[in-house]
């Protein structure tokens, strides 16, 4: 009977209420009676079912971006830019990425990002504007320690490589109809030497000063190579500078097309010319890449995937990890003639860097388990810093 006069009441109000006799006071009433009922007795209340059901599905990971500064897309940084994103890359519900190691870190997305060239990329690197790049050799060894043109700025001492992948060679390319023979008859011609930012107008501007070609002389202009060479078919350019990975598609369409033919450099100017591009070898372009009656005498430097030292340990190991896998191989096949150059047994040779922790805890795994031959010793050109751990890291662009 504890219940029974509040039940009492409820029950008399609800009978009034029925009977049409419905006011205020006696509604209020037979409302707060029930709800007292309701909890005075735990009768269970109904609550609306969650719109969202819980299930064992896992959610796959955020895509986090990684950054390939690469060039023109007239020049060969770009197509190779584009097979080591496709290599690295690793969506959620790749079926190429099942396969352990043939992808980078779950979830990463790597992207290219056209840009001016070797200088540009070096300086966005360093700064953490983007994850990694391409770049000549001998200007990222002269950024890192400060030289030639980044003496100025200071040491990038942010700098790390991946790997050395290719050569590149100068190409000096002269209007078929022209009177040039030598580097130095480029005095007073109509010159591009590409775009300020690119590694091609630092070297041109050291080639020209070896071969006593004044730049004051010449009606210099700063163009794209897509630019000059649509200017050289035109009749409106004497020549260009460009350095590339052999063959170029530019160039060797306007050799094949009568338009243009490659400039021998060579004589006297090579001497002075060495001395000042770090690490640049003399070489030949064979006739057989460009179809030239002979082979043609340039100078070539290594092209090299740099990265910023504050991108983590693990990343990097498995970045480096998915390019070495020969089932990868014919990405870098398919994506330029080029890609039979990157090849391991380069990988770490003329690196003027040291190598991020990263690439070098890959390497020297593969030196334990005896798939090549360099020591440890070999493989880092300097010394490698202490690993920066984790999956994360402020140039992680």
């Amino acid at each position: 009977m504890e219940y029974g006069i509040p039940a009492l009441i409820c029950l008399l109000t609800g009978w009034i209420w029925s009977r049409g006799r419905i006011v205020p006071v006696i509604a209020t009433a037979w409302l707060v009676c029930t709800a007292s009922l309701t909890l005075a007795l735990d009768i269970p209340v109904p609550r609306p079912k969650p719109s969202f059901q819980p299930s064992n599905h896992i959610t796959p990971p955020e895509p986090s971006f990684f950054k390939i500064a690469t060039g023109s897309t007239g020049g060969t940084y770009f197509p190779i830019g584009e097979a080591l994103a496709a290599i690295i890359s690793h969506p959620a519900g790749s079926e190429r990425c099942e396969q352990e190691a043939l992808c980078g870190p779950r979830g990463m997305q790597a992207v290219t990002q056209f840009s001016n060239g070797s200088v540009r990329n070096i300086r966005a690197v360093n700064a953490g504007e983007v994850a990694s790049g391409l770049a000549q050799a001998d200007l990222v060894g002269a950024a890192y320690r400060g030289q030639g043109i980044f003496a100025q700025e200071g040491a990038h001492d942010d700098l790390r490589a991946i790997a050395s992948l290719y050569q590149e060679s100068v190409h000096l390319i002269v209007a078929s109809q022209s009177d040039i023979t030598s580097v130095a008859d480029l005095n007073g011609k109509s010159l591009s030497i590409d775009r300020k930012g690119s590694g091609t107008n630092a070297n041109a501007r050291i080639i020209l000063e070896a071969f006593n070609v004044s730049l004051a002389t010449l009606e210099l202009v700063e163009l794209d190579p897509l630019e000059a060479a649509d200017l050289i078919s035109n009749g409106d350019l004497d020549a260009f500078f460009f350095v590339g990975g052999a063959p170029v598609t530019i160039v060797k369409e306007l050799i094949s097309s009568g338009a243009a033919r490659l400039l021998p450099i060579d004589g006297p100017g090579m001497a002075a010319a060495r001395n000042n591009l770090m690490g640049f070898e003399q070489t030949l372009l064979q006739a057989s890449i460009y179809g030239t009656p002979n082979d043609v005498p340039t100078l070539s430097i290594g092209a090299l995937w740099i990265v910023n030292s504050n991108v983590s340990q693990d990343r990097i190991y498995q970045i480096t990890r998915a390019l070495w896998q020969a089932e990868n191989r014919d990405i870098l096949l398919e994506s330029h003639i080029l890609g039979e150059q990157i090849t391991l047994a380069r990988a770490v040779t003329g690196l003027p860097i040291p190598l991020h922790s990263g690439a070098a805890q890959y390497y020297e795994e593969l030196t334990l388990m005896g798939e090549t031959n360099k020591a440890p010793a070999e493989i880092t050109p300097l010394d490698v810093e202490p690993a920066n751990q984790g999956d994360s890291g402020s140039a992680n662009n």
